[in-house]
């Protein structure tokens, strides 16, 4: 039976040095251009929106777009960086503040369907379904736990017009 430092021995002396990773922001780079060309395809046989111009005409949905696609370049990030073990542990946080924008442009959109008129009479709209989402994930709450949310503009508190 072989030792413990001679098995230490015969391991190490045919050890090569280890490939250095590249740098995180390179890597998460890559990453996020891979996914781009996969949207891309998948735009490219879909299709896409046919009222997406006169969508992006609108500050809320740009908004909306805009915070999205941050928190996923911030969270690709975070987690390249975390991959390397001296990165400091705060790295997850990058995400968050481009997560609360996102959400609270999804909260903002809520609001504007709170009371739908209908011949019929009054009714919830599809606001009810939209908090029932919100209020399942718990990062989301922090939007409303802001002051902002008591400083809510007038124009959604309002029914919307048609």
């Amino acid at each position: 039976m072989i030792t413990t430092p001679d098995l230490i021995e015969g391991l190490a002396c045919s050890l090569t040095p280890a490939r250095r990773l590249r740098p995180p922001l390179l890597r998460a780079l890559c990453w996020l251009l891979l996914a781009a060309v996969v949207l891309s395809l998948l735009a490219i046989s879909q299709g896409i929106r046919p009222d997406l111009p006169g969508r992006l005409q609108q500050p809320d949905y740009v908004i909306g777009l805009a915070a999205s696609l941050a928190t996923g370049i911030c969270a690709a990030i975070a987690a390249f960086m975390l991959s390397l073990p001296d990165r400091s542990r705060l790295w997850p946080l990058l995400p968050v503040p481009a997560l609360c924008a996102w959400l609270s442009a999804v909260g903002d959109q809520c609001l504007t369907d709170w009371i739908a008129l209908d011949p019929g009479g009054m009714r919830l709209g599809e606001t009810a379904r939209c908090f029932a989402t919100r209020w399942c994930s718990p990062a989301c709450r922090c939007r409303w736990r802001s002051s902002s949310c008591c400083a809510m503009p007038r124009r959604c508190a309002r029914p919307s017009r048609p």
